[in-house]
């Protein structure tokens, strides 16, 4: 069987832009059609069977691995990445099945969102 959509990055297109919004915006239309979690830089995933913090660098390994049970947990997994190109924002893009780049539509900038992170 074809593999499902199941991981969505949103990255904010500058920091003018509330990711956060957002990624409560999109969990809460997702959620009507399955169980659905955002995750963010400071995401405590103790809450969800495992004690570990996605930014901690160290565990880049057993991070991997709890995202991927989450994935099998979750219908929908929303990672919040942000404006800057940073560890966390690159786990995101390399996550996620499908990347949303967030912008303002009453905002003349087009955005600096670096090719590299894309």
């Amino acid at each position: 069987p074809a593999r499902r959509l199941a991981t969505i990055a949103v990255v904010p297109a500058d920091a003018s832009v509330d990711a956060r919004e957002a990624c409560e915006q999109l969990t809460s239309a997702l959620s009507t059609m399955g169980k659905t979690l955002h995750i963010h830089s400071l995401t405590d995933l103790g809450v969800h069977g495992k004690v570990i913090s996605p930014s901690a660098r160290s565990r880049r390994a057993r991070l991997g691995r709890v995202l991927a049970e989450l994935e099998e947990r979750f219908r929908w997994l929303v990672y919040e990445a942000e404006p800057e190109l940073t560890d966390w924002t690159r786990r995101c893009v390399r996550q996620a099945d499908l990347i949303l780049v967030a912008t303002r539509f009453d905002s003349g900038s087009r955005g600096n969102v670096p090719q590299t992170t894309i």
